[in-house]
């Protein structure tokens, strides 16, 4: 780890805040426990497991079109194929290796027992941002009882939102390897592949290659130098790695064009990253050279209006359908109907420490203007941006807001202080209140049990 903190220091820090956030994720056992059998913590968790659990026969032959969804048409199943597949491979080798007749058995401990993994990540994206130990501790102790692990990794969850956390966590950890090390065509091509097979977990995942590119055009315009051979690697390898992962997507087979599925769009967004990483690597910066290129940009985004315009809708929550939806509120809509307390309760009191954490890493820029650390403000800004949108989008994003708060601070000793027992005092005092809202209505709870058991 950097900083000089030993490694065994940084391990057992790992341990430690994963096996507390592991407990503290087994808290809604008895919800998800149903006269001895486990159901799915809520609505989505279950089709995921109806579409699990029908395919743990022969995992390659799951469907990706169900006729059960707008009957009785059917519909294509909006999630793509990885996380499912996944899931019923690792069903069937948990029930070999334990035992188990019944696969909810193993499958509801699969997303409590994965905190330790976006546990490593977070550790991870502390130490490149080079906090101290004090801050590194805190961090961890921010993700082990934060609401957002919680809620995405609480036992019976078996909705992909806890693998999307790993993604944003992961691209931060290898962004912020590569941006401190721009030569580097290892770093470059790690980070290419993360964002590759992203798209094959959650549609949406594409938006991670954003900082990306908004961060190569930072450093473009500020004309410092973009090793070539690393972009071109990039480039390459993040087309590649998103043509392998779409060859056993159904609707990329058919030819589908659409931000709702894992489709062609996604190849056609990955060669747009591509493009733009390449040419901001081979073209000097110019007022020319930039008019040129919002022209390619222009050019480029004229395939997919539509697709753009369903994928804003679908963000802001602008189809007036979604507004229906709780998990479609959003924090600037909260505070207008006065639900303080609420987003309180949802976000943690860190919520109101937004600003502080957005000026704060502006501020760190004075001293620290380093590849990394635009990236990371990058990262950030799209992070409190999306914090302010629907729950659902902005659920996995919280991380940005937490670190930038600690990183913010960390060089700061007075407020370090007092930020940190605030910090630490909001976080301890609220588990989360979403969980609770989340849980299945217990007829129905009782009907996927019955089913399961043949009665």
């Amino acid at each position: 780890m950097s900083g000089g903190i030993p490694r065994r220091y940084s391990i057992g820090l790992w341990l430690t805040a994963g096996a507390l956030a592991f407990l503290l994720c087994l808290y809604h056992l008895s919800g998800t426990l149903i006269d001895g059998a486990f159901v799915p913590a809520d609505h989505d968790s279950f089709y995921h497991a109806r579409r699990i659990l029908d395919a743990l026969g022969d995992p390659l032959r799951m469907y990706q079109f169900d006729p059960r969804l707008h009957a009785p048409e059917g519909a294509w199943v909006s999630w793509p194929w990885a996380y499912d597949m996944l899931m019923a491979f690792a069903a069937r080798g948990l029930m070999a290796l334990t035992g188990a007749a019944d696969p909810m058995t193993v499958l509801a401990f699969i997303s409590p027992a994965w905190v330790f993994v976006n546990a490593a990540l977070f550790l991870g994206v502390a130490s490149r941002l080079r906090l101290s130990f004090a801050m590194q501790c805190l961090a961890m102790l921010f993700f082990a009882t934060s609401p957002l692990t919680q809620t995405l990794h609480r036992v019976g969850m078996l909705d992909h939102h806890y693998v999307e956390y790993t993604f944003v966590l992961a691209s931060l950890y290898l962004g912020l390897g590569w941006f401190g090390d721009l030569p580097s065509r290892r770093r470059a091509i790690a980070l290419a592949v993360l964002l590759g097979a992203a798209p094959a977990f959650h549609n949406g995942l594409f938006i991670l290659q954003l900082p990306v590119l908004i961060t190569l055009g930072w450093l473009w315009a500020l004309k410092r130098p973009i090793d070539r051979g690393a972009a071109l690697a990039f480039a390459l390898t993040l087309v590649a790695v998103t043509a392998l992962f779409l060859a056993p997507s159904e609707p990329f087979r058919r030819g589908e064009f659409s931000y709702y599925l894992h489709s062609w769009f996604h190849l056609y967004a990955a060669g747009c990253t591509a493009l733009l990483c390449v040419l901001a690597s081979a073209i000097r910066f110019t007022p020319v050279a930039a008019a040129g290129l919002c022209a390619v940009l222009a050019a480029m985004a004229a395939p997919t209006l539509t697709q753009l315009q369903q994928g804003r809708d679908f963000l802001f929550g602008g189809h007036p359908l979604l507004a229906r939806i709780a998990e479609f509120g959003n924090i600037p809509r909260d505070i207008a109907a006065g639900r303080w307390w609420r987003l309180t309760l949802f976000y943690s009191p860190l919520v109101w420490l937004l600003p502080l954490g957005v000026g704060g890493l502006f501020w760190r820029l004075r001293r620290d203007a380093g590849n990394a650390s635009i990236y990371f403000l990058v990262q950030a800004l799209i992070g409190s941006f999306l914090l302010l949108q629907p729950k659902r989008k902005a659920e996995v994003f919280r991380v940005d807001h937490a670190m930038s708060i600690i990183d913010a601070v960390d060089d700061q000793q007075a407020l370090r202080e007092a930020i940190s027992f605030y910090s630490v005092a909001s976080y301890v005092f609220r588990n989360g209140l979403y969980s609770d809202e989340e849980q299945l209505p217990p007829e129905q709870r009782v009907a996927l049990v019955r089913s399961r058991n043949g009665g």
